[in-house]
């Protein structure tokens, strides 16, 4: 712990000899953080996972706070590096696509948006590989019980904010929420693991210890929040979840002990509430909005004009032309600049044909391990293989429409996967029969 004092001395020095007259405020704050991260270091990263939902500013708060967890956690032995032996292939996949960036910033056009670009990507790769290695069986749950309050708070909120609170910063226009999130395009597939977990753990309640309504109560809170944020990709991406999961799961259910009356009655009530909501609670107005996100939109031609374009300079250029340079090299183009809009693209553009593949390879390399363990019927810590598979799978199926590089959330499910199936070899799930 004495290197984690040495960092906290020399920070809070440097506070003293600036002479701001909030020193005394930065003092205590400052000793506070730092008791925190040296004996409370897991309550820490928990808040760090629950801040994913805080991104509206760059650098975001959980940013600033992961490079405090990152030192904090080499000096106080609270990561153990070893552990990324325990999966060699999926590891060495994403150290070598960021050797691949490192190795294209000597020859890119936009140096300095590059080096931004590239940053950020090197920052959720150490991100990614510091989850696969700090979560355990331990400390799983209080990892994912954060994500699922923070991205349930972030629902509510912008559900609230339909009904006037705070709509200026939760509202991205008058329609679509946006939580505190820059665009409602990220917000919305940043909820969808959260039904996901609910469901998975609906059973055994490992996640959190309280009343069974409260599963299905933070499902629907979460489903409405991906409903409000009007983001077909992130419709695409919970159906993909939701699907998938059942499919996988299809031979576990017992379908003679269904209480299909009282789905029944549940399918009813939301029938005629619905039916109620949109007849009564809905202006004419917001039911033009909706059915106009329900087809294609004036500005998709365009993206399709533009990722044809990227795929011809990817033919071009098999080396690629480095991260961040999408935008630019479209530009000189066409005169405009875009955004590619789906992450394979970009990846091809960007990072050439041996970045994408490299990348493509870890992806592929763990959804194996997490199909695999599925079949052999390890248990994981709190959610299954196949609730794992389904969330990534959705996130997967979303990238072909919006670039998700640089999602946090993205990165620290692949985390969380590799965590998990470094730790996979349990106990196997017991094959009951869901009623």
């Amino acid at each position: 712990m004495t290197g984690c004092t040495g960092i906290a001395d020399s920070f809070l020095s440097s506070l003293l000899r600036g002479g701001d007259r909030l020193y005394i405020p930065a003092l205590i704050g400052g000793w506070v953080l730092t008791w925190l991260l040296m004996y409370k270091y897991h309550w820490m990263v928990m808040l760090n996972t629950f801040l994913l939902s805080v991104v509206f500013i760059e650098p975001a708060p959980c940013d600033i706070l992961f490079v405090l967890l990152f030192i904090f956690g080499i000096a106080g032995k609270h990561i153990d590096l070893a552990r990324l032996k325990g999966y060699k292939s999926a590891v060495l996949s994403f150290i070598l696509f960021a050797i691949v960036n490192t190795l294209q910033l000597f020859n890119i056009a936009e140096r300095w948006v590059g080096i931004r670009y590239y940053a950020i990507t090197l920052y959720l790769v150490v991100f990614c590989l510091y989850i696969s290695i700090y979560a355990n069986r331990d400390n799983m749950k209080g990892l994912l019980a954060a994500y699922v309050v923070s991205s349930t708070i972030s629902a509510l909120l912008g559900i609230l904010a339909h009904l006037g609170v705070f709509p200026t910063i939760l509202m991205y226009d008058e329609y679509r929420i946006k939580g505190f999130f820059k665009d409602p395009n990220v917000l919305g597939p940043f909820l969808v693991p959260a039904v996901l977990i609910m469901i998975d753990d609906m059973g055994k309640r490992r996640l959190l210890s309280c009343p069974i309504w409260v599963y299905p109560a933070v499902i629907v809170i979460n489903m409405l929040g991906i409903i409000a944020t009007f983001s077909r990709g992130a419709w695409l991406n919970l159906l993909v979840c939701i699907s998938l999961y059942f499919i996988l799961n299809i031979r576990k259910i017992d379908f003679k002990k269904v209480n299909y009356k009282k789905l029944l009655v549940y399918a009813a009530f939301f029938a005629v509430a619905g039916f109620l909501f949109w007849n009564y609670g809905l202006s004419r107005d917001f039911k033009l909005f909706i059915f106009s996100r329900l087809g294609i939109q004036s500005y998709d031609a365009d993206r399709f004009t533009v990722q044809n374009i990227g795929i011809s300079l990817a033919l071009d250029n098999l080396l690629g032309y480095g991260p961040g340079q999408f935008e630019c090299t479209v530009m000189d183009q066409i005169g405009v600049k875009f955004s590619s809009h789906n992450l394979y693209i970009r990846l091809l553009v960007e990072n050439g044909a041996g970045g994408f593949l490299i990348f493509t390879s870890g992806l592929i390399c763990i959804f194996y391990r997490l199909i695999l363990d599925f079949r052999l019927g390890r248990s994981y810590a709190v959610l299954t293989p196949a609730g794992l598979s389904a969330i990534l799978s959705g996130i997967m199926v979303n990238s072909m429409v919006i670039d998700t590089l640089h999602w946090r959330h993205f990165w620290f499910f692949i985390g969380l996967s590799m965590a998990n199936v470094i730790l996979g070899e349990g106990k196997k799930i017991e094959n009951k029969g869901a009623g």
